[in-house]
């Protein structure tokens, strides 16, 4: 088998705006005058040239494996994209003419990113199990992170449903949620570790991090799994791992005997619970019940804190 790389690479990347990139993928010939046969291809149409064939696998990069492509004149080319086919040898056909190449679909993550160069933190492009998100990389010295939730000045409102919680919400940018189906995706079969700073409004920084962090897919309501204590703070990983095993919970999916719809927000309850991040954001530092960023353990239900950064990375 020829399994030379054709000429998409994955250190060549296409800018789409300051600080977001996209890498291109590379594609490795597989068959000369060889088709597919049985299995339907989504795009089959003709197209100006070999390299707009695989323009489009590019740009449908999540359901696109195999591209098999023919000259038909000196302007139009024969494009057929194909998604995943299990045991795709069955289906190869003789077919004179006919070339077939096959995508190589590389994990990038954000620490991906910064040993190809980068060192800008920012919104980036990353892929993990044929899965793309557009996600903010913190770019470290230190380390490379994923940042899953950011507040700091209650611009975006948390008081959210089942599916803005499963999609998530708000502005990479500024504060946004990444979104329980996005996050369950990053964490469910690999080590992570999760990072969690919060901010008091006197100054005062709390940050732990725990191993081992992942949450179950929506069929298991998102159940967390809090991780093992790994540095920082005692008091917030006890409070963070008070959590563990806990069904995620919104005001139209009650699975805490109706704490979302007290906190006006979703999140992982145990009978209300001490700790809560996604309450009502106040502005104020003293709040009343059911409100705010709180975590008893640190400050008390009365205080809030005035921001916090959450982050993951693979361990």
């Amino acid at each position: 088998m020829d399994a030379s790389i054709l000429w998409f690479g994955l250190l060549f990347c296409v800018n789409f705006s300051f600080g977001q990139f996209m890498p291109f993928l590379p594609f490795k010939h597989i068959h000369s005058n060889t088709a597919i046969d049985g299995p339907r291809p989504w795009f089959d149409g003709e197209v100006a040239s070999k390299d707009h064939c695989f323009d489009k696998c590019v740009k449908n990069f999540t359901h696109c494996e195999y591209v098999q492509h023919k000259q038909m004149t000196t302007t139009t080319w024969l494009c057929r994209l194909f998604n995943v086919i299990s045991d795709v040898s069955n289906y190869l056909v003789s077919q004179t003419g006919e070339m077939l190449a096959q995508a190589v679909h590389e994990n990038i993550g954000c620490a991906d990113w910064r040993a190809r160069g980068y060192t800008q933190s920012g919104i980036y492009w990353i892929f993990y199990n044929r899965n793309k998100f557009k996600v903010y990389c913190g770019l470290y010295s230190s380390a490379s992170w994923t940042m899953i939730e950011k507040r700091h000045d209650g611009s975006v409102n948390f008081t959210r449903l089942w599916q803005e919680y499963k999609d998530g919400f708000g502005d990479l940018s500024g504060e946004f949620y990444l979104g329980n189906e996005n996050i369950h995706l990053l964490t469910k079969d690999r080590e992570m570790m999760i990072y969690l700073q919060l901010y008091a409004f006197d100054g005062t920084k709390y940050a732990v991090g725990l191993n081992g962090f992942s949450i179950q897919n929506e069929a298991n309501k998102y159940k967390l799994k809090s991780g093992t204590y790994n540095f920082g703070s005692t008091d917030l990983a006890n409070a963070w791992r008070d959590l563990n095993g806990n069904r995620f919970s919104t005001a139209d999916n009650d699975n805490d005997a109706g704490c979302a719809a007290k906190w006006k927000a979703g999140w992982w309850f145990r009978s209300c619970g001490s700790t809560m991040l996604h309450g009502p954001y106040s502005g104020t530092q003293n709040i009343p019940k059911n409100e705010g960023i709180v975590v008893r353990l640190l400050r008390g239900e009365n205080e809030s804190f005035r921001k916090l950064t959450v982050l993951i990375r693979p361990v």
